[in-house]
């Protein structure tokens, strides 16, 4: 198993269900059509490759019918806070000199009926898929060569990235998904799993609360995989 990364990310414990929910729907009907500028992207060095490690393109298809928006179609946040509106514009990491984005999907709990965790994974990388395939800005990368094959040709490239691992209870889980595409697995995202506990996120000195992620990238030698993964059970990659 090649070309994988996984990282952890701690995280603090899950609201109770009727805050999140209201959370949620405070976010809904914010959004704003916008134009996509067309503003040329900045001038860089060659050897200077900007990425952003954690972007979410799918998110309509995750968290649907809750959701609003998918980059390219111009449907915008007005404001970081809007939470539940599209806030990925393929214009705006053009100009920020953007050209690398790690496509994270995640695995929503309570919206997988008929699926486990791990189908729900599965899943979210068909989607992300699907996006790729429709979207005339971006274009996905499962490979080095390929990634650089794209960005010598201009391209804005997806690395498909997991955000929660708890469909992950076996080494040979964490296979299906490579297979399946991903290239990145934060392994804890808001709730506790088989793999790892959700920690509270310390708060810097205005009391905000911070997320502190820890890369560990694969692939690992022998048995490494298993003893990273805490427990997982036998099985080597």
């Amino acid at each position: 198993m090649s070309d994988l990364v996984v990282r952890l990310a701690p995280r603090s414990p899950a609201l109770p269900i009727w805050t999140a929910l209201l959370v949620l729907l405070g976010s809904l009907g914010c959004a704003v059509l916008r134009q996509p500028s067309e503003e040329p992207a900045p001038t860089l060095a060659p050897e200077v490759l900007r990425a952003d490690l954690h972007v979410h393109v799918t998110m309509r298809a995750a968290l649907r019918p809750l959701f609003q928006g998918e980059p390219g179609e111009g449907l915008l946040a007005g404001s970081h806070a809007e939470r539940l509106v599209n806030q990925v514009d393929p214009a705006a990491l053009r100009r920020a000199g953007v050209r690398l984005v790690l496509a994270t999907v995640w695995p929503p709990v309570a919206t997988r009926p008929g699926r486990s965790a791990l189908g729900e994974a599965l899943h979210q990388l068909e989607e992300l898929e699907d996006f790729a395939r429709r979207s005339p800005d971006f274009v996905l990368a499962r490979s080095v060569a390929e990634a650089r094959e794209e960005l010598a040709r201009g391209e804005l490239v997806l690395i498909p990235a997991i955000e929660g691992g708890e469909g992950i209870r076996r080494v040979e889980d964490v296979d299906r998904l490579h297979a399946a595409g991903a290239r990145s697995i934060t392994l804890v995202h808001f709730f506790d799993n088989p793999l790892a506990d959700a920690a509270p996120r310390p708060a810097d000195r205005r009391g905000r609360r911070v997320d502190r992620h820890r890369p560990l990238p694969l692939p690992l030698p022998g048995g490494a995989l298993r003893r990273a993964l805490g427990g997982v059970p036998t099985g080597d990659v």
